[in-house]
C-alpha cells in the first residue's frame, strides 16, 4: 500500500498530449496488488535501451518519479507487470495518430523516432504501414507529389517491398502525365532524369515509355516547323522548333532544324511585371515605359551609363561636339555613319527637322518645350544640310543629359506630323491582356545582323509565376527580378542574373492639393510613423538584401558604395528619420490642429465651426474599407477618441508596390491614420483622378543633374509648391561647374530632406535574369533593351 500510495501520484492523465511535447521518460505498470497503477518514470538506464527479456522476478529496480526527480524510490520487480521505453510509447501514439487521420502529427513522432531511436523494434514496419496509407490518400486527393514523396520514403527505407514498384509506377505516371499537360516538359525530364538516378531499374519500363511519348511529341513538332518553314512562314517555325527543342532537345536531326528556324527568325519572349500601354512612354516613374521607349523611339541622345561626372551618352543619328567654352554645339546627322544596312529613302532626316526639333523645344509656347533649354537657346543655323550649329547664351554642366531628354521623331510621337525617319525599332501590336508583341520594323536603320525580329511581353501578376518561366524555359529574360527572388535565382543553372546601372528609388508623392498631404507636419509624422527598415528587409528582401538596397534620407540615388559615381547628388551626412511612432503620433494630433485651424480662418469668424479634419473623406475613399491597425502591444494606440485620418493610397498594380503600401497602410494605422489602398490599372503610373491624398512611385534616376527637376519642380512628378525646393532648382541650373552642380544638388537634397516634398522609402538594386542561350544581352544597362541590336538568340536557348 505504501508503495502505490507513493507512486499513484504520478499516473497519466486520460488524454495525454502529444510526446514530442515533452520530455523523455518511461512508464511503468504495476501489477493487480498495486491496482494496475501507472506510473511515469525518469528514463530507465538499461544497456542499449533494451528491457530485460522476461522481466526479472526478483530483486528491485530503482526509479525515479517524473514529478519528483529529486527522490529515489526501489520498487520490486515482482510488483511490476510491464514497463514501456519512451521510444514504445512515441510509437504507439504515432501509430494512434495515424489511424484517427491525423497524418502531420503522426508524421513527427516517427520523425524524432527515425532521428533519436531508429533501433526501436517494430519501427520500421509500422513507419512503412503509415507511409503507403499516406501516400494512398493523397493519391486518392490528387495530391500526386504528396503521394510520390512518401513512396520514395519507403522505397529508401525498403527498396523490395511488395507492390511498391507498381505504386510508384502509377503515381509516377500521373505526375509525369500532369507536367504534360502543363507543357512544363522541362519537370517532365527532370523527373524522369530523377527516377533513372534514385530508383534504377525498377522503373526502367516507365522512363522507357515516357522517352518514347516524349521523342513522339518532339517529331511532332519538328514536322509543323518544317511545313511551316516550306511555306515561309517563319514566325510558326520558330514557335514549333522552340516547342521541339522545349520537349525534347536530343531529338534527331533537331538542333539542325532549330538553329536554321532561329537564322531565319530570331525572337525572344520576356517576362515582364509591367506591362507597358500604347501611350506609355519613358518617364521617371514608368518602369515598362523607359523599357518600352527603347523598341519604339530614340533619342537625340541616349544615356548608357555612369560615368565620373555624370553619365555617358550616345547619339544615334551621328555625332555630338562640345565647343571649349561649351556655349556652340555642332551635331552632325548622318544615319549611314552607324548603320548596320543603308538608310531607306523615306529615313531623310536632315539638319532642318534637328534644328525645328530642337527649336520646338525651345519655345516657351509649344506643349513639348523644356524650361531649362529655352533659358539656354540663343540660336540655331544649319550648316552643310546634315550640320546643326547650336549657340548657347550659357554653358550647361552636363548638356547631354538635358538633349537626353528630347526625343526623336517617330510613329510613336504622338501627334507629330514628322515623316518616318527609320529610327523606330519594332512596332508595337497588343495580342491580349497577358501578352504584347514587338515586330521588327524593316526600314530601321540601326538594324543588327542578329537582332530579334520579334519581341514577345508576356505580363505576370506574380513573381514567382515569372521565375517558375523563365527557370522552365517558358520565357528567355526576365525583366525585372523581385528582390527578394534574386539569391535563389544566382544560384540557378543556366540562368544568368546581372544588375541595371542605377537602381530604383521607392517615393511617396504626396497630393498637396489635399489639406493634410500639404501640411509639412503632417508629412513629417508619416515619415516617422513608416518602419522604412522592417518593411525594406523584410517584404522587399526576404531578410538577405543584395548590395546597394537601404533606407533613403532624400529622393536621389544612394549608390552601392562610397566611391559609387551614381551617388554624387546624395548627402551622406543626412541620416534617414527614424521610425518613432509615438513621436508620428504626437504630428499626426498636431497637424489635426493646424489644417482645423486653418479651416477656421478661411471660413470667417461668422461662420459654423468647422468639422474635425478627420472625418473629412474623398468620395473615391468612402467606397472601399480602410485599413484597419493591427493592435500590436509593444506600439502606441491613437492618443484620443478622434476618429482616424482617412487618406487614399494609390501604387502601380505590381507585387512590390502592393506588399510596401500594405505594410505602410498597417503602420499607419498604428498612429491614426488609416488608409485605403487603391492598385491603379495594369500599366498605369498615375491616378487619372485627384482623390488620392500618398502616391507610391517607382522611380529611376539615372542623372540627378537633370532629373532633379522632373520629379521636384512645380511641373515635375511631385509638383512641388516649396518655394525653397524650387529655389535651389533655379540655383542647380545656374551651376558653371560639375564640383558647384554636386554641391548645389545636395544642397537640394537637405532642402527636400527638411521639406519632405516627397517622402523617401527605400532604394532598391535592380536585376534582370535571363537563360544563357540569349547572348551579347549586356550588363549593367540603363534599361532593358539598351543593346537590342547585338543580341544573338541561340535555338536551345528554351531549353534546359
Amino acid at each position: 500500500m505504501v508503495l502505490l500510495l507513493a507512486l499513484s501520484a504520478s499516473a497519466p492523465a486520460d488524454d495525454p498530449p502529444l510526446l514530442t511535447d515533452q520530455a523523455p521518460f518511461d512508464r511503468i505498470t504495476l501489477n493487480a496488488a498495486n491496482k494496475r497503477a501507472v506510473v511515469n518514470v525518469l528514463t530507465l538506464d538499461f544497456p542499449g535501451r533494451k528491457l530485460p527479456q522476461p522481466l526479472p522476478r526478483a530483486g528491485l529496480l530503482r526509479i525515479r518519479l517524473l514529478d519528483m526527480p529529486d527522490k529515489q524510490y526501489d520498487v520490486p520487480w515482482g510488483a511490476i507487470d510491464k514497463v514501456e521505453l519512451f521510444e514504445q510509447l512515441l510509437l504507439a501514439q504515432a501509430e494512434q495518430l495515424a489511424a484517427a487521420g491525423k497524418h502531420e502529427e503522426a508524421y513527427d513522432q516517427y520523425r524524432r523516432l527515425l532521428e533519436r531511436h531508429p533501433n526501436t523494434p517494430g519501427l520500421q514496419a509500422s513507419l512503412e504501414r503509415y507511409l503507403i496509407n499516406d501516400a494512398f490518400a493523397a493519391y486518392q486527393a490528387g495530391r500526386f507529389d504528396a503521394a510520390l514523396a512518401a513512396l520514395r520514403e519507403v522505397y529508401a527505407l525498403n527498396p523490395k517491398r511488395p507492390g511498391l514498384d507498381t505504386a510508384l509506377a502509377r503515381v509516377l505516371d500521373r505526375w509525369l502525365d500532369h507536367y504534360a499537360r502543363q507543357g512544363d516538359f522541362l519537370a517532365v525530364r527532370r523527373l524522369l532524369e530523377q527516377v533513372r538516378q534514385q530508383l534504377g531499374d525498377s522503373q526502367q519500363g516507365l522512363v522507357e515509355q515516357w522517352q518514347v511519348k516524349l521523342t513522339a511529341e518532339a517529331a511532332r513538332h519538328m514536322a509543323a516547323a518544317r511545313s511551316a518553314g516550306q511555306q515561309g512562314k517563319w514566325r510558326d517555325a520558330y514557335l514549333a522548333a522552340r516547342q521541339m527543342v522545349a520537349v525534347w532537345p536530343d531529338l534527331e536531326g533537331g538542333a539542325q532544324l532549330a538553329r536554321a528556324v532561329t537564322e531565319k527568325y530570331p525572337l525572344v519572349t520576356v517576362g515582364v511585371l509591367q506591362p507597358s500601354t500604347s501611350s506609355s512612354l519613358p518617364s521617371l516613374d514608368d518602369w515598362a515605359g523607359r523599357r518600352c521607349g527603347r523598341l519604339r523611339q530614340r533619342r537625340l541622345l541616349e544615356y548608357i551609363g555612369p560615368g565620373p561626372e555624370g553619365g555617358q551618352y550616345h547619339c544615334p543619328i551621328g555625332s555630338l561636339v562640345l565647343s571649349d567654352d561649351r556655349l556652340t554645339v555642332t551635331l552632325r546627322v548622318d544615319l549611314n555613319a552607324q548603320a548596320q544596312t543603308p538608310a531607306p529613302a523615306q529615313a531623310n532626316l536632315t539638319g532642318y527637322d534637328v534644328a525645328q526639333l530642337l527649336l520646338t523645344r525651345g519655345d516657351p509656347g509649344t506643349r513639348e518645350h523644356l524650361t531649362v533649354w529655352s533659358a539656354m537657346l540663343a540660336g540655331v543655323r544649319v550648316d552643310h544640310v546634315q550640320e546643326v550649329v547650336v549657340q548657347l547664351n550659357r554653358p550647361h554642366v552636363r548638356l547631354e543629359a538635358l538633349l537626353a531628354t528630347i526625343p526623336l521623331p517617330s510613329l510613336a510621337s504622338p501627334g507629330a506630323d514628322w515623316p518616318w525617319l527609320g529610327l523606330e525599332p519594332y512596332v508595337r501590336h497588343e495580342v491580349d491582356a497577358e501578352e504584347v508583341q514587338f515586330l521588327d520594323q524593316g526600314a530601321y536603320t540601326r538594324r543588327g545582323p542578329t537582332q530579334p525580329r520579334e519581341i514577345r511581353e508576356r505580363y505576370f501578376t506574380e513573381s514567382q509565376r515569372a521565375v517558375e518561366a523563365l527557370t522552365s524555359g517558358a520565357i528567355d529574360i526576365l525583366d525585372r527580378v523581385f528582390p527578394g527572388d534574386v539569391p535563389a535565382l544566382e544560384n540557378v543553372e543556366g540562368i544568368v542574373v546581372r544588375p541595371y546601372a542605377a537602381p530604383s528609388l521607392q517615393l511617396l508623392i504626396p497630393n498637396l492639393k489635399r489639406p493634410f498631404p500639404a501640411s509639412r507636419t503632417f508629412r513629417r509624422a508619416l515619415v516617422y510613423g513608416i518602419d522604412r527598415e522592417a518593411i525594406l528587409a523584410r517584404d522587399m528582401l526576404g531578410g538577405q538584401p543584395p548590395a546597394g538596397c537601404r533606407v533613403l534620407s532624400g529622393p536621389f540615388p544612394a549608390g552601392s558604395s562610397s566611391d559609387d559615381p551614381l551617388a554624387y547628388a546624395y548627402d551622406t551626412q543626412i541620416v534617414p528619420r527614424p521610425y518613432e511612432p509615438r513621436l508620428a503620433q504626437t504630428l499626426v494630433q498636431v497637424a489635426r490642429r493646424e489644417v482645423q485651424s486653418a479651416r477656421r480662418a478661411a471660413s470667417g469668424p461668422d461662420s459654423p465651426p468647422a468639422a474635425d479634419p478627420g472625418d473629412q473623406r474623398a468620395s473615391v475613399a468612402d467606397q472601399a474599407p480602410a485599413v484597419a491597425a493591427t493592435g500590436q502591444p509593444d506600439e502606441p494606440a491613437p492618443a484620443d477618441k478622434a476618429e482616424p485620418l482617412r487618406l487614399v493610397l494609390v501604387h502601380p498594380a505590381y507585387e512590390t508596390a502592393r506588399l510596401a503600401t500594405e505594410s505602410i497602410a498597417a503602420d499607419l494605422a498604428r498612429i491614426g491614420i488609416a488608409c485605403t489602398i487603391q492598385p491603379l490599372p495594369p500599366g498605369a503610373t498615375r491616378p487619372a483622378h485627384d482623390e488620392w491624398d500618398l502616391r507610391y512611385a517607382d522611380v529611376v534616376m539615372q542623372e540627378p543633374l537633370v532629373d532633379a527637376r522632373l520629379l521636384l519642380a512645380r511641373d515635375g512628378l511631385a509638383a512641388s509648391d516649396s518655394p525653397y525646393v524650387n529655389l535651389a532648382l533655379q540655383n542647380l541650373d545656374q551651376a558653371l561647374s560639375w564640383r558647384d552642380a554636386r554641391l548645389r544638388l545636395r544642397q537640394l537634397h537637405r532642402t527636400t530632406h527638411d521639406e519632405l516634398t516627397v517622402i523617401p522609402l527605400w532604394q532598391l538594386t535592380e536585376y534582370f535574369a535571363f537563360r544563357r542561350g540569349l547572348r551579347d544581352v549586356g550588363s549593367h544597362l540603363a534599361t532593358l533593351y539598351q543593346q537590342i541590336e547585338q543580341w544573338q538568340v541561340s535555338p536551345d536557348v528554351g531549353a534546359p
